[in-house]
């Protein structure tokens, strides 16, 4: 993925809103849409030989675009047609609603939905449609202490088999070199993805992060080069 400079719309520029990097932004290029409509078809051919939806994008340290990745991905796949659900498993720097504008309101957060014994009516309280996208999402609001917790529990595999009637579950999880979330999580995804932006991380601590996603049950699919 190339580098993309994030323009600002007029309103965004009068409101001083900031904004992530949205393939459904006019504003955003064309080559950078395709990039990542590239990855998507990718995914799309892992899904339909291997029948991997539940694909999981991390990196290894903050700032590597991983988020924007996840979600650009996520949005992309839903612009196609297809029943989308991205989750939020970031649950200690939750950044998810900020790039979708905020749009989620659920009456259940996704770490409240996790702390509490898992229903049919409270996972329909916390997945939200996206109006204009059609995407499914999962979102916390702010950030909970119990994220190692939450994340490697018996609740979070109940809810990803649960959501698996979807064409594709995305997961944006913290960064691998600093917690141990991304790790929990290869249990319960059929693949994983690392980011991993440009000159920015050393090569030692990608090949550490790849052989520990190659040990989790999750297939390693392999890294995209951002920015």
């Amino acid at each position: 993925i190339s580098h993309e400079k994030k323009k600002r719309t007029l309103r965004s520029f009068f409101g001083k809103s900031k904004t992530g990097l949205q393939i459904f932004s006019p504003t955003t290029s064309f080559t950078y849409t395709e990039q990542i409509n590239s990855i998507c078809a990718q995914l799309e051919h892992e899904r339909i030989t291997s029948g991997r939806k539940v694909i999981m994008v991390t990196g290894v340290g903050e700032n590597e675009g991983k988020s924007t990745v996840a979600a650009n991905i996520a949005a992309a796949l839903a612009l196609k047609g297809l029943n989308v659900a991205i989750v939020d498993a970031d649950l200690r720097k939750p950044s998810l609603n900020l790039f979708f504008d905020r749009s989620y309101t659920a009456e259940i957060p996704l770490n409240e939905l996790l702390s509490h014994p898992l229903t049919k009516e409270s996972v329909f309280k916390c997945i939200q449609r996206h109006d204009k996208l059609g995407l499914y999402m999962l979102f916390s609001y702010k950030p909970d202490a119990r994220c190692t917790e939450l994340i490697s529990g018996k609740n979070m595999n109940l809810l990803l088999r649960k959501i698996r009637i979807m064409d594709y579950v995305i997961l944006d999880t913290p960064p691998m070199g600093m917690f141990t979330d991304a790790e929990a999580l290869t249990q319960f995804a059929d693949a994983s993805v690392l980011v991993v932006r440009q000159n920015y991380t050393p090569a030692c601590d990608i090949n550490d992060a790849i052989d520990s996603l190659r040990a989790g049950n999750a297939e390693y699919l392999g890294c995209i080069l951002n920015d």
